[in-house]
């Protein structure tokens, strides 16, 4: 995605992270956040929770169709 950026690293607020890394995207030329990859455990699966704050109808279909498809190739979240 050309023109935004993105950041990974542990939540601090949630002691039960797991140890995952949150994906955060921010917009374009700015710090404002607009999507947001959390990751938790359950039982011997993951669950990932997508939060949009303000990506484009277009951009948002396109980032949610590919973690869709990661998740469902992936048998472990290391790869």
């Amino acid at each position: 995605m050309p023109g935004y950026r993105y950041e990974t690293g542990e939540r601090t607020e949630d002691a039960n992270s797991g140890g995952y890394q949150d994906v955060l995207i921010y917009g374009a030329g700015g710090n404002s956040e607009v999507f947001e990859v959390q990751f938790h455990k359950y039982n011997d699966n993951t669950l990932i929770v997508t939060r949009n704050v303000s990506l484009p109808p277009d951009l948002l279909t396109k980032v949610k169709r590919d973690i869709q498809l990661w998740a469902l190739s992936s048998q472990d979240c290391n790869t």
